[in-house]
């Protein structure tokens, strides 16, 4: 939970987000082109694997039967390349071992890759991007120098490391608070901690504030790093937004990066994350599930209700954070200026929050609320006018629409890159219980795997109840 505010309702998280969706979706569009074509991989390799190599590649494109199939194929190994590039800036963001694995990245190279890839993604979510992104470091300087090699992971890591020192400090057990404090140093993530022991450096007994980490990691994933106002300037520079240059520098410039902060959540929190020539969404008014058609606009459906859930909930987890760190400016501003919004109860708060976290999957169980759908279809969407409308109103169908959005992306990943993926037959007890009648929990179950798990070999398939 803790990484939550941080990794799903920020510009940095939506970054994430929309990298994972366009990588999915374009690991789907590679496969379906195959199938289309009768390609087959030879099961010793995964089918990244396969375009990934020359000879594989030539005869790929060899076995193009006329020229509109070749200009297909080639297509295909072109989206194959950005989807590479889209992985490799993934794990520079937020893969582990920064030290290990980029130790030698120049800021030239960095940068290279940071324009093609914010150009790539303006093209296939049809939203504006920073696309001239700038450095006013030499190129030829470590993107990561010495004692400053970590990324978002190791951000948001010392973000929840706080959040339990925060409990401890509560709680008056300074000993406890202390041992924590040195194992946060000594562990996985230690070159980010003694930054953030920087950061939040006091002079009581506890000599160390976790707040001041807590609202410093905020801050540094709120840079102007994802969508922008489409009449907005094109140029950024990576210092300014990047999460690690502005975690790095917070007691610096720490007001200037909660001012940012605060106008970039306001923003992006108002902004749509993908636009009409997206092809995201597609909604049917099904009719009919006997045809193949039928079960499609069915499922393209529900999907796209489980896009429109997901971005509802980054964008009303976003509201808070502009809350929590307007609250954080204001309050620290010697004239006490008053805060601009009106303060939130207990219930108040605890409400906003189930709004921007819709579901929780525990080992026995799910928390699971809905939405109503008035507060995010305007009188005139286009959705309202389907007879289906009534369908998306239920909480079953709403569940079914998180499961879909989040089951087809992840097992195209699944499938490509051959990743293990949890079972649907995970959700059995859990949805069974949640609802208690067991026949929903099996029809639900029964369909998502005739449609998502057919075809997908059964190793990349856990069915642990831990797995999340």
């Amino acid at each position: 939970m803790a990484h939550h505010a941080l990794m799903f309702s920020t510009p940095a998280g939506g970054l994430i987000w929309r990298i994972n969706q366009v990588i999915s979706r374009d690991a789907g569009f590679v496969l379906r082109n195959c199938r289309e074509r009768g390609i087959e991989f030879d099961g010793l390799h995964s089918p990244r694997e396969c375009f990934g190599s020359p000879e594989w590649q030539k005869e790929f494109l060899e076995g193009a039967i006329n020229h509109e199939d070749s200009l297909r194929r080639g297509y295909c190994l072109t989206v194959f390349t950005a989807m590479e590039r889209l992985v490799q800036f993934r794990t520079i963001l937020m893969g582990k071992g920064v030290r290990r694995k980029h130790a030698d990245l120049t800021v030239g190279e960095f940068l290279e890759l940071v324009n093609f890839v914010y150009d790539y993604l303006q093209d296939r979510c049809d939203c504006a991007f920073a696309t001239k992104w700038k450095t006013r470091r030499s190129h030829e300087e470590k993107l990561f120098p010495e004692g400053e090699q970590y990324n978002i992971n190791d951000i948001a890591e010392c973000h929840a490391i706080s959040a339990e020192l925060f409990v401890l400090r509560a709680l008056g057990d300074s000993k406890a608070f202390k041992n924590r404090l040195q194992r946060a140093l000594n562990g996985p993530y230690g070159e980010a901690f003694a930054t953030a022991v920087d950061i939040g450096a006091t002079g009581d007994q506890y000599g160390f504030s976790p707040y001041y980490v807590q609202a410093a990691a905020l801050a540094s994933l709120c840079g102007s790093v994802d969508t922008i106002d489409p009449d907005a300037l094109k140029e950024r520079y990576i210092e300014d937004e990047f999460p690690w240059h502005r975690f790095g520098t917070w007691k610096l410039q720490n007001g200037a990066a909660i001012t940012s902060s605060v106008l970039n959540l306001l923003e992006w929190s108002q902004r749509p994350l993908f636009g009409q020539e997206s092809n995201w969404l597609r909604f049917a008014d099904w009719t009919d599930m006997t045809s193949i058609e039928g079960v499609q606009d069915f499922f393209s459906s529900l999907a796209s209700l489980g896009l429109d859930l997901q971005v509802y909930t980054m964008h009303q987890g976003a509201i808070l954070n502009f809350r929590f760190l307007a609250t954080t400016l204001v309050e620290s501003r010697p004239s006490k200026d008053p805060i601009p919004f009106e303060k939130l109860s207990r219930d108040s708060w605890i409400a906003e929050t189930n709004l921007s976290i819709p579901m929780i999957e525990y080992d026995n169980g799910i928390l699971f609320s809905g939405f109503n759908l008035d507060e995010i279809y305007k009188q005139d969407h286009p959705a309202r006018s389907m007879r289906a409308f009534a369908s998306m109103r239920s909480p079953v169908f709403q569940l079914m629409a998180h499961i879909v959005n989040g089951t087809s992306a992840r097992n195209q990943f699944a499938e490509f890159y051959e990743r293990q993926v949890p079972s649907i037959d995970i959700l059995r007890g859990k949805i069974s219980e949640h609802f208690k009648k067991p026949e929903v929990a099996e029809s639900v179950c029964d369909m998502l795997k005739n449609v998502y798990e057919r075809g997908l070999k059964a190793t990349l398939l856990v069915t642990q109840r831990r797995y999340v």
